[in-house]
Formats: C-alpha cells, structure tokens, sequence
C-alpha cells in the first residue's frame, strides 16, 4: 500500500529568503530585529550604555542620578544692563560644581514691536492713573517705559534685533543637603549680581535635559 505523501507550494524565491533569515540568526515566523534590537539580544553595550546611569530618580524640585544629586535653577530676570564677564563672580566666588547653559533664539521685528507697543501702552495707563490718584511715581515704571519707547524705535529703523535668552544653572552634590546649601549659596550669589532666579519645580527633568550638550 503506497504511503500518503504531502506535496508544498512554494512561491519563487521563498527559499532563497528564509535560507537568508536562517543565516542572519533568525527563524521562519520571528519578527526581524533592528541593528539596535540585534545589539541588544546579544548582549553588545553601546557606547551611550557606558555612559548612562544606571538609575534616575525624579523628584519636584531634583534629580537624583546613581548616588548623585543634582538641580536646576532657572533664571528669570537679568538686570537692565550688563557687560562682558557679568557671571565672573557666581563662578569665582563660589567652589562649586556649576553648569552654566545659555540658550539664544532670535525673534522677529515685527512681533516685538507690537509687542512694545501694547507695553508701553499699559506702562502709559498705569501711569495716568497714578497721576489721577495723587500717588507717588514709580521710578522703575518710568525707567521701563523709556527703555521700551527708546527699544521699539531702534526695531523699526532695524538699528538693534532682540534676542530669545534662557539662562540654566546645574547643580551637583554628593547629598541632599550639600545641594541643598549649595543651592542657598548660588541664590545669593544671584541676588547679589540684580538676577531673579527660580527652581525649575515639577520641571528638573526638562530642565536636566536643556543643560546637556543636546539640550533646547
């Protein structure tokens, strides 16, 4: 009595490409891994594995990366005019591990002066009203409002261009309270140089982020 046999059909080229996916390590029915997911399953460490913690932890006003703590300060105002070397002191004065990142984003003309306009239109009103009330003139008004008229007629004649400025401040410690005195330390520091300055809460991990190389 003759045996059953069972005869498989095949498409052109089928063979030649599981016999492919055989030699790559892989087998018929498997998803294909990525050169990354390749990597990984055979337990090859890239170069961003050598250089990552091993653990982060986030918390609302810091980070805590292996056994290291870190925060960021945001600055917030800058005083009304400054010259080269302004930040001498902060990194002079105080021992401390500190990163300095600055960004800077152009803007546009025609944006900020309108943006001027209502400004100044409100520093205007403010003013009136004092003047109606009888109440003492706000010097830093005034000093406001004639920076921000002297500032919207240098735009519209294209004499000066104004700038998009984010000042961070990273700071690193052994321990939660070593940061915590650093982080006084710096504060003074700033208040001292006319900056206002804030801790990035519930936002360290952005922050972090926007003081490293790659940051934006």
């Amino acid at each position: 009595m003759p045996l059953p046999f069972q005869i498989r059909l095949a498409r052109k080229g089928a063979t030649s490409h599981n016999a492919s996916r055989l030699e790559d390590g892989t087998h018929a029915g498997s998803p294909v891994l990525s050169p990354d997911g390749r990597l990984f399953a055979l337990g090859t460490r890239t170069l961003a594995d050598l250089i990552a913690p091993a653990g982060a932890e986030i918390r609302r006003d810091h980070l805590q990366l292996d056994a290291q703590y870190l925060r960021v300060i945001v600055v917030t105002g800058y005083p009304r005019t400054i010259a080269a070397g302004w930040l001498a002191p902060l990194v002079e004065e105080i021992d401390l591990p500190l990163e300095l990142s600055l960004h800077v984003r152009p803007l546009s003309s025609g944006d900020m002066v309108r943006a001027l306009g209502l400004q100044i239109a409100k520093l205007e009103s403010s003013r009136r009203v004092d003047v109606l009330a009888q109440r003492i003139n706000d010097p830093e008004r005034d000093i406001a409002l004639e920076d921000a008229d002297r500032l919207r007629g240098s735009l519209q004649r294209g004499d000066e261009r104004v700038f998009s400025v984010s000042l961070y401040l990273l700071l690193r410690a052994p321990t939660r309270p070593a940061l915590d005195d650093a982080t006084r330390r710096v504060e003074a520091q700033l208040d001292g140089l006319l900056v206002h300055s804030r801790i990035a809460l519930f936002e360290q991990e952005r922050a972090f982020r926007s003081c490293l190389a790659e940051g934006r």
